[in-house]
């Protein structure tokens, strides 16, 4: 995606999938007042401003346990597109970080070796370094939009049960892909 605005962005929406740290609400909030910004008609920011409210009124220690119970030990919300894609234990797994990572290496971007490469934050990230619209449709597709609809739609289900506000973050990232970018998902290479 060649617009900055759209990268920091998906950085930003990157970094509220992963551990709270203490600059976890102030990212929460740019993230909030940004997409507020860019377009006021989108009905699914009051989602995000009902997590980031939530974050603003609870203290770090309790986000950081809140995000390993979501996260961490509850399997179905596991933040790891390939579970998602071919079950935990399944050797497609291992070929398709192994080309992830070929394709991070690829085109430049670096990210953290102790995460694994189809942590959903990093392929969020990767967004920014894919130039070809053919390739990046195609990875849209299948490494974030496929992978995304299968997490939030089951994640979504079993945190409405436990009124965890985590389901609010990802209503509103379900909803943020399909807006912005339904029209690399109409895009079929396969």
């Amino acid at each position: 995606m060649e617009n900055k605005q759209d990268n920091i962005i998906l950085e930003l929406l990157a970094s509220t999938l992963e551990y709270p740290q203490e600059d976890f609400p102030e990212k929460i909030n740019e993230l909030s007042n940004r997409v507020e910004n860019l377009n006021t008609k989108d009905s699914s920011v009051s989602l995000l401003k009902k997590f980031a409210e939530f974050v603003n009124t609870h203290k770090i220690e309790e986000l950081q346990e809140l995000y390993v119970k979501t996260f961490e030990v509850n399997p179905v919300c596991s933040l790891y597109a390939s579970i998602h894609l071919f079950g935990e234990e399944s050797f497609k797994r291992s070929d398709f970080m192994a080309r992830l990572k070929q394709a991070y290496n690829e085109y430049g971007m670096t990210f953290n070796e102790k995460e694994l490469p189809d942590f959903i934050p990093i392929i969020l990230r990767f967004i920014a370094y894919l130039k070809d619209e053919k390739r990046l449709g195609d990875f849209i597709k299948r490494c974030i939009l496929n992978p995304l609809d299968a997490i939030s739609n089951t994640m979504i289900e079993t945190l409405e049960n436990k009124s965890n506000p985590y389901k609010s973050l990802m209503e509103y990232i379900r909803k943020f892909t399909e807006n912005n970018l339904t029209d690399l998902r109409r895009i079929n290479y396969a």
